[in-house]
């Protein structure tokens, strides 16, 4: 097949900026092809796509070409690009326009002018297609951020584009959701023959059914090629982007050292093989490693309660059949850990830490939380805390505001403070930013520090890496860890994000039908399931099933190095 973009010598910089985000890019995509955008956050992934639609380009300067076919995409209508390029963005909840799910799936159509008999027939088959026809008459607003991004991605479908541009489609779905909405872009791509090209920063269920990847660092293309070849491609270039491959890849690089297989069933078929004559006292060395160093857990830390939830129960009011978000749920929290929230989309999670905030009032049973402790919540989305022009102001307003907390320093110690915590998060030459500037993760980082400043003592997080590179969550899992092992403060942490939890977390919670299904010590959470689990503990259960992270990868390495 014959390129369906052609990207040659483009380059790109956003208005009142001089520094390129895109700069001579010059990039082929095959047709029916799935490709994939890596980098970190700021590269320039989603800058690049929004190029490639009409109507979504930024306000800016550019030059070079980018060609649909033989179209320039400047040059083509609204509508044409409508019928052409299809997308997808990470919040469901923004790209939805109407009320009712068959009303949002002929909504497109409707606006191409498409008769109604063809819009029935169409919507019908997409319905049947997708398998969404069993909530076809449903409210949108009655249904879970998974089925909210696959009727997303059924509505840009049923206009039948042969470009999909996805950005970070993902970014809000649990770990079981995701992975049935990856398989329906592969299937897509299979059955339709469309050309796929997305961003995503979880890269455990779509690596292998990709056909090229693009590699963009600082606005360039670092390096493009295929699964296997990319692998090889970012070693030489000693990049740290090999920290977000699949795990699987990873697992298999760091015991084999080569790069042959990507697969989770080749990595586990060629893990029982090189496994298989391990002497026993190796083997017991590595279990007993496993069974004993829970990574997250201090042998030595008192343990005692800072939150008691028991027989709590809560309903919406606008619920019009009362059904229970929160049924008779029991939960503790021990201080001076991070504790995991995890479950579906629309298990209860963020309706949990609303209960524990006071903003919703529990129906019946009992919320303790230990006296006088001072308790915030960070929601989703970061940006609704920033409320001043700068980022040295943002966390100077808490300063000059909380004469309580900081009383005893004078006006320089404060601005001390104020440079100390920048640099402690790593913004220092952000400093006189706009907030609103700031990548995700950068954003995020402020948002904890300036949280961080009201000195709180129990700290509650909404999917604080949501939608954020490899890279990011590392800095935030280990600012997160730092302040609980220095300071002793308590995290509690809604997330979608299990590699994350694995790493940081000290006790899991999974909410299933109101209540909670499980909770125990990560390690053991991780090793007893088969979804809700790691991509290392996915490839290494068969031998040993407490494995879950890199690091037990690198320390059965170390003590079977004599073997």
């Amino acid at each position: 097949m014959g390129k369906i973009v052609e990207i040659k010598d483009f380059s790109f910089s956003y208005s009142g900026s001089d520094e390129f985000a895109l700069e001579d890019i010059n990039l082929g995509i095959e047709e029916g092809s799935i490709n994939l955008l890596i980098g970190k956050s700021g590269s320039g992934k989603s800058t690049l796509l929004k190029c490639l639609k009409t109507g979504m380009m930024p306000a800016g300067r550019n030059s070079g070409k980018i060609l649909i076919g033989s179209r320039e995409v400047g040059e083509m209508s609204q509508l044409e690009a409508t019928k052409t390029v299809g997308l997808v963005t990470q919040n469901p909840d923004n790209q939805i326009v109407t009320d009712t799910v068959w009303h949002e799936l002929a909504f497109g159509l409707e606006n191409l002018g498409v008769s109604n008999n063809s819009i029935r027939s169409r919507v019908a088959e997409m319905a049947e297609y997708f398998g969404i026809s069993d909530w076809y008459n449903k409210k949108v607003t009655s249904l879970s951020g998974g089925q909210k991004q696959l009727l997303n991605l059924a509505s840009v479908m049923v206009t039948t584009p042969s470009i999909l541009l996805l950005d970070e489609p993902t970014a809000q779905l649990d770990p079981i959701a995701t992975k049935r909405f990856l398989g329906q872009i592969a299937a897509i791509n299979a059955d339709l023959g469309t050309t796929i090209i997305m961003i995503e920063h979880n890269l455990e269920n779509i690596y292998e059914k990709v056909d090229k990847i693009v590699a963009l660092e600082n606005g360039k293309v670092l390096a493009t090629g295929d699964k296997s070849t990319m692998i090889s491609k970012l070693r030489e270039l000693e990049s740290n982007l090999t920290l977000g491959l699949p795990k699987a890849v990873r697992v298999y690089e760091k015991l084999s050292e080569k790069t042959d297989r990507i697969t989770v069933p080749q990595v586990r078929k060629w893990i029982k093989e090189y496994f298989v004559d391990m002497p026993t006292n190796i083997r017991k060395d590595v279990e007993n490693y496993l069974r004993g160093q829970d990574p997250n857990i201090n042998s030595d830390k008192k343990i005692s309660p800072i939150i008691t939830i028991k027989d709590v129960s809560f309903y919406y009011n606008d619920n019009i059949d009362n059904k229970k978000v929160l049924n008779n749920l029991n939960l503790q929290i021990n201080e001076g850990e991070i504790t995991a929230i995890l479950g579906g989309n629309g298990a209860g999670k963020s309706t949990l830490l609303k209960l524990l905030t006071n903003i919703e009032k529990a129906k019946s049973g009992k919320i303790k939380v230990a006296k006088n402790k001072r308790i915030y919540m960070l929601p989703q989305n970061p940006l609704t805390v920033f409320t001043q022009i700068s980022v040295e102001e943002e966390l100077a307003e808490i300063i000059l505001l909380r004469s309580d907390l900081y009383k005893e320093l004078d006006l320089e110690k404060k601005k001390e403070l104020v440079y100390e915590s920048l640099k402690n998060i790593g913004l220092e030459s952000c400093a006189k930013r706009h907030p609103y500037d700031l990548s995700g993760g950068e954003a995020q980082k402020l948002a904890i520090a300036k949280i961080m400043l009201m000195k709180p003592e129990i700290l509650l997080l909404d999917e604080p890496t949501k939608g954020l590179d490899p890279f990011y969550r590392q800095e935030i899992g280990d600012m997160l860890k730092k302040l609980v092992d220095k300071e002793g403060i308590t995290v509690v942490v809604v997330t979608h994000d299990l590699e994350w939890t694995a790493r940081y977390a000290n006790k899991c919670a999974l909410l299933f039908d109101g209540e909670v299904a499980s909770l125990n010590n990560t390690r053991d959470f991780f090793a007893g399931n088969m979804f809700f689990t790691t991509g290392v503990n996915r490839v290494m259960s068969d031998i040993f099933n407490n494995c879950i992270v890199m690091s037990d990868v690198e320390k059965i390495k170390k003590l079977s190095k004599d073997w």
